[in-house]
């Protein structure tokens, strides 16, 4: 498991999973998994939801190597994308032809 993988099980651990009103991991599937994938990679489902899908991927081989995927993909994107800034003569170029 990523670290991030680990923090993100850490945040939601105090969910209030334990409640007998929680239904943690009766209801949660794959595909729900990974419908909401990116929902819960950049925290945009409820903290409950977030805790349940984690629940399942942590118990589930399929999910949580899906996850750890994405978490390496974001990783390589980020990596990427914050390189070098484009030459002055280039920007001015790309300024030129949008501004027509």
């Amino acid at each position: 498991m990523s670290k991030e993988f680990n923090e993100l099980i850490a945040q939601l651990e105090d969910c209030g999973c334990e409640s007998p009103e929680c239904d943690c991991g009766q209801n949660c599937q794959c595909e729900e998994v990974l419908d909401r994938l990116f929902g819960l990679l950049d925290y945009e489902i409820t903290d409950a939801d977030a805790a349940r899908l984690v629940k399942h991927s942590a118990n589930c081989p399929t999910c949580e190597s899906r996850i750890e995927e994405e978490i390496v993909f974001r990783k390589v994107i980020r990596r990427g994308c914050c390189g070098e800034s484009a030459p002055e003569s280039l920007r001015m170029k790309i300024t030129r032809i949008t501004m027509r």
